[in-house]
């Protein structure tokens, strides 16, 4: 097996168990279905990203004027929670809302 090949193998190989994981906690249950349709996606992804990274197709260059960023989630979060509400409250009460449920 040539050398890049085995690299790619190990580069991917723990990002496929992490897409695995992140795709059994999503679907939360444990049937044999679900087990192996999630081992297909994470598998397929894994390759893609390996072979994208292997072949530097694009590369990801994060900036340091991106952290503060990260400070705004909870504002986005509370905001979109909020508006969620609202609209359902609306709906419940009978009166029309902007949104579409």
């Amino acid at each position: 097996m040539p050398a890049k090949t085995v690299r790619m193998i190990l580069i991917s190989l723990p990002e496929f168990l992490i897409l695995w994981g992140l795709w059994m906690a999503f679907v939360s249950n444990s049937h044999v279905s679900e087990m192996i349709v999630g081992g297909f996606a994470a598998l397929g992804a894994a390759i893609a990203d390996g072979v994208v990274k292997e072949r530097r197709i694009v590369e990801f260059l994060p900036r340091a004027s991106w952290v503060w960023l990260i400070l705004l989630e909870p504002w986005y979060a509370v905001d979109g929670t909020w508006a969620i509400f609202a609209a359902l409250a609306k709906r419940l009460m009978g009166r029309p809302s902007e949104a579409q449920f």
